[in-house]
């Protein structure tokens, strides 16, 4: 596994941890969803660095960048819901 695979791991366990902290009761009245935007900066920070390695990763470096920007794009949707509900 290299860097940019294990760091992308890394943060889609903290992503996981955030979301778990995020519905947990004592941050019910919380209309500020630290935890998700956190995880949001330290992605969009992953997907920086992807972008800045080198592109000899056999497709693994882009599919990375694929699932970050999903996992963006989840964080986002999450953060949505909470609004709603």
């Amino acid at each position: 596994m290299n860097f940019s695979t294990a760091r992308v791991l890394a943060l889609a366990a903290l992503l996981g941890g955030a979301i778990a902290l995020q519905s947990a009761p004592s941050f019910a009245g919380n209309n500020r969803q630290v935890f998700m935007e956190r995880a949001i900066q330290h992605l969009l920070e992953a997907r920086r660095e992807l972008e800045k390695a080198s592109r000899n990763k056999g497709g693994h470096r882009v599919k990375a960048i694929q699932l970050t920007d999903m996992a963006i794009d989840e964080v986002k949707r999450g953060m949505r819901f909470a609004k709603t509900h």
